[in-house]
C-alpha cells in the first residue's frame, strides 16, 4: 500500500481556485468600464492555477488495500475514536491499510436524525472501490475531512444519490465547507441532490484525470461568495445535465478539463461575476445552457460572463441530436485559439469578444452590447438579431473572418480593419466601414446608412432578382475596389484615389469618380461625373455625363436626356448612343459613332447650340448618317476641330465657327450644311 501525504490545517481552504477569491488576490484588478487585456487576464489565470496546484498538493492521497474477493464489509473502526471525522491522518491511514479493497457496495444513508451520518459512512467504507450512497435528509458535506487533514482515496468511484426529495448536502459546521472531491483517477457521481455551499472555494471539484457526473442537482452559492459551483481541472472529465447553479461564479474549466452536457444547465445569480470560464479545456455541448441574472457590483460588461481562453474548445457534440442554447446576461469572451459552437446564443446585456478565438452560432437571439473580433478570430452566425435596444459599433480586426447571415442589425455599425474578411447575406445593418486591405462579401442585404471602403479594401456586393441589396450611399477610397450587381444606392456612389467600381444591373442617383476607374453595365444612373478617371458605360440610361480633368468616358448604347460634357483635356466617345446635347471644351474631344444627338437648341454655356466645341477641342462623326429628325446647330469655337465623314448626309441646319477663331470644320458635300463664320 502506498500513501502520498502532505498534512494541512483544517483552517486552510482545500483548494484555491481561479477567480474564486477576492480580486485583490490576483495580479490585475479590472475596473468598471475598462477593457481587460488578454495578457493581464492570462497572468491572473496563471497565478491562480499555480496556487490551485499548490493547495491540491496538500490533499492526502490514500491507496486502498489490495484487491480481494473477501466478503469482509465490516466498517473501519479506530480504537478510542468515536467519530472517524475526529481521527488523525496517521490513525486513519493505518486503519485503511488493514482493509482489503472491496469491488462494489451500495447502501442507504439517513441523515434525518444525524447530519454526520453520510460522512461517517463514507469514512467507514472508503476501502470500497465503487461506493454508492443513497441519501435521505440533510447531510453534512466535506466527506474527506479528518481532524488534521483532507484525504482522497486513489482511484475510488463515489456515487452520492438523493433517495428522497429532501436529500441535501450542507456545510460542515466546523469547516464551514461542503467540498465534494472527485480526483486521482477515480470519479464522483452526484444525482438528485440539493447542495448549499458554506465558506469555501467551490461546491464540487473534479480533478486529476477523474471521470465524473452531476445530474438533477441544484447547487446554491451565496451572492456574497467568490466560490465556484463547479470547478474542473487537470484532465478531469464530467457529464452534466438538468443542473441549476445559483452562484455568482458557475462553472470553471482549466488544465485540459472536459465537460459534456447531457441535459439543461442553468446558471443564475443576482450578483453574476463569471458564469462559465474555460482555459485550455473542452466542452461538448448537446443541451441548453441558460445564464441569467444581474451583474455583480463593480463588474461591468468588460468582465466576461463567459470567458474561454487559451486553446479551449466548446462545441455541439455531433453525436447527439439535442441543441445547445446559451442564454445569458453579460459577455462571451474567447481568446487563444479557443472554439465555441452554439445552436443558440442570447446575450441580454453584454458583448461578444474574440481574440484568437472561434465562435459559431446557429441562432443569435439577442446581442445587446457589442461585437469585438480580433487577431485571427472567426465569428459565424446563421440567424439572429443584434443591437435591438441601442446603436453600437461592431469591431473586427487583424486578419479575422466574420460571416453573418439572416441577421437584423439595424442599430449596428460594422467596422472592419486590417485584412479582415467579412461576409453578410440576407441581413439588415446600420452601416459598414472597411479599411486596410479587408475583403467584403455582401448579398441581399440592406444598409440604412452608408457602405464605405478605404485603403485597398475589396468588396463584392450583390442582390438577386427578387431581393436587391440597398444602401444610402457607397464610398470607395484609396485604391479600394467594388464589384456591384443588383444593388440600389439611394443617393450616390463616390470613388477617389485610384479606386475601381464595376456597377451592373444596379441603380444609383449619382456616380462621382476622381482618379478612379468605373465600368457601368445595364444600370440606371442619373448623373455620372468623372475627374481624372476612366469610365465605360454600356446599355445604361443616364441624365447627364461630365468628363473633366483628363478623364476618358465611353458611352456604348447609352441614352441621355440631359447633356454630355467633356472638358479640361478629357475625351468623350459615343457609340450607338442617343444624347440630347453635347459640349466639348478646353482641349477635349468628342467622338460620335453610330449615334444620335437629338438637339433641342438648349442654351449651353450661353450659346444656343446642341453641340458646342470650344478651346482646342475636337469633334468627330464617323458612321453617322444624321443627327436626329430635326435640324441640329453645331458651334465650333477657339481653335477647335470638327469632322463629319462622307456618309453624313442630313440633319445639319448650320455649323457656326464663332468669334473669328482658327477652328477647322470638314463637312461632306452630301450634308448640304451651311458653315457660318461668326466674325
Amino acid at each position: 500500500m502506498e500513501i502520498f501525504s502532505v498534512k494541512k490545517a483544517i483552517s486552510t481552504s482545500l483548494l484555491y481556485l481561479a477567480s474564486g477569491v477576492a480580486l485583490a488576490d490576483v495580479p490585475f484588478v479590472f475596473q468598471s468600464n475598462s477593457p481587460a487585456k488578454a495578457t493581464e487576464v492570462n497572468q491572473n489565470f496563471a497565478s491562480l492555477d499555480a496556487r490551485a496546484a499548490d493547495h491540491e498538493s496538500r490533499i492526502i492521497v490514500l491507496e486502498q488495500g489490495q484487491n480481494s474477493n473477501s466478503a469482509d464489509l465490516t466498517p473501519i473502526t479506530i480504537n478510542g475514536v468515536e467519530n472517524l471525522r475526529e481521527a488523525t491522518y496517521e490513525q486513519y491511514a493505518a486503519a485503511l491499510a488493514k482493509k482489503p479493497m472491496s469491488p462494489k457496495v451500495a447502501m442507504s444513508v439517513d441523515c434525518s436524525t444525524d447530519k454526520n451520518a453520510l460522512r461517517e459512512t463514507f469514512l467507514q467504507y472508503s476501502f470500497v472501490k465503487h461506493l454508492t450512497l443513497s441519501i435521505t435528509g440533510e447531510c453534512y458535506g466535506s466527506l474527506n475531512q479528518l481532524a488534521d487533514s483532507v484525504i482522497q482515496i486513489h482511484s475510488q468511484v463515489l456515487g452520492l444519490n438523493g433517495e428522497a426529495d429532501n436529500a441535501a448536502l450542507i456545510a460542515d459546521p466546523v469547516t464551514e465547507q461542503v467540498d465534494l472531491l472527485g480526483g486521482f483517477g477515480g470519479g464522483l457521481y452526484l444525482s438528485n441532490l440539493d447542495i448549499t455551499l458554506g465558506n469555501s472555494d467551490f461546491a464540487v471539484l473534479f480533478s486529476r484525470n477523474s471521470h465524473n457526473s452531476i445530474r438533477d442537482t441544484v447547487i446554491n452559492v451565496p451572492n456574497s461568495s467568490s466560490a465556484w459551483g463547479i470547478w474542473a481541472q487537470a484532465g478531469a472529465q464530467f457529464y452534466i445535465g438538468n443542473v441549476t447553479i445559483n452562484s455568482p461564479q458557475g462553472i470553471g474549466l482549466t488544465g485540459g478539463a472536459v465537460m459534456r452536457t447531457i441535459g439543461e444547465v442553468t446558471i443564475e445569480s443576482d450578483a453574476m461575476k463569471y458564469a462559465l470560464v474555460s482555459r485550455a479545456s473542452t466542452a461538448r455541448l448537446a443541451s441548453t445552457i441558460y445564464i441569467n441574472g444581474q451583474r455583480a457590483e463593480n463588474y461591468d460588461l468588460w468582465d466576461a460572463v463567459v470567458n474561454i481562453t487559451e486553446g479551449s474548445n466548446f462545441y455541439t457534440d455531433v453525436h447527439r441530436t439535442a441543441s445547445l442554447d446559451l442564454q445569458m446576461y453579460g459577455a462571451v469572451d474567447l481568446s487563444k485559439d479557443s472554439i465555441l459552437s452554439l445552436t443558440s446564443l442570447d446575450i441580454a446585456n453584454g458583448f461578444i469578444g474574440l481574440n484568437h478565438g472561434k465562435l459559431q452560432v446557429d441562432d443569435l437571439n439577442h446581442l445587446a452590447g457589442g461585437l469585438y473580433v480580433y487577431d485571427l478570430s472567426d465569428f459565424r452566425v446563421s440567424n439572429g438579431v443584434m443591437g435591438q435596444n441601442a446603436e453600437y459599433i461592431a469591431a473586427v480586426g487583424n486578419s479575422s473572418w466574420v460571416d453573418i447571415k439572416n441577421v437584423a442589425a439595424t442599430n449596428v455599425h460594422m467596422q472592419i480593419n486590417g485584412n479582415v474578411t467579412f461576409a453578410t447575406s440576407n441581413a439588415q445593418w446600420k452601416s459598414l466601414y472597411s479599411n486596410m486591405g479587408s475583403t467584403v462579401y455582401i448579398e441581399n442585404s440592406t444598409f440604412l446608412d452608408s457602405v464605405e471602403l478605404q485603403n485597398q479594401s475589396v468588396a463584392n456586393i450583390s442582390g438577386s432578382d427578387n431581393i436587391a441589396t440597398t444602401m444610402r450611399a457607397l464610398w470607395i477610397d484609396s485604391g479600394s475596389a467594388v464589384t456591384a450587381e443588383n444593388i440600389t444606392v439611394n443617393e450616390g456612389v463616390a470613388l477617389t484615389k485610384n479606386s475601381t467600381l464595376t456597377f451592373s444591373n444596379s441603380t444609383a442617383n449619382d456616380i462621382n469618380a476622381a482618379s478612379s476607374q468605373v465600368t457601368v453595365n445595364d444600370a440606371t444612373v442619373n448623373n455620372l461625373v468623372a475627374e481624372s478617371s476612366t469610365v465605360i458605360v454600356d446599355n445604361s440610361p443616364m441624365t447627364e455625363v461630365n468628363a473633366s480633368r483628363g478623364s476618358n468616358i465611353t458611352l456604348n448604347n447609352v441614352t441621355s436626356d440631359g447633356k454630355v460634357v467633356a472638358e479640361f483635356n478629357s475625351s468623350l466617345a459615343l457609340n450607338s448612343s442617343t444624347v440630347e446635347n453635347a459640349m466639348v471644351r478646353f482641349n477635349s474631344s468628342l467622338q460620335i459613332a453610330d449615334s444620335t444627338v437629338i438637339g433641342s437648341n438648349s442654351v449651353v454655356d450661353y450659346v444656343s447650340a446642341s453641340i458646342y466645341i470650344d478651346r482646342n477641342s475636337s469633334l468627330g462623326f464617323w458612321g453617322v448618317s444624321g443627327l436626329g429628325d430635326g435640324a441640329l446647330p453645331i458651334r465650333v469655337e477657339a481653335s477647335s476641330f470638327a469632322e463629319f465623314d462622307s456618309g453624313f448626309d442630313q440633319g445639319l441646319d448650320g455649323i457656326t465657327i464663332g468669334h473669328c477663331s482658327s477652328s477647322v470644320v470638314y463637312v461632306p458635300e452630301s450634308a448640304n450644311a451651311i458653315v457660318t463664320n461668326g466674325c
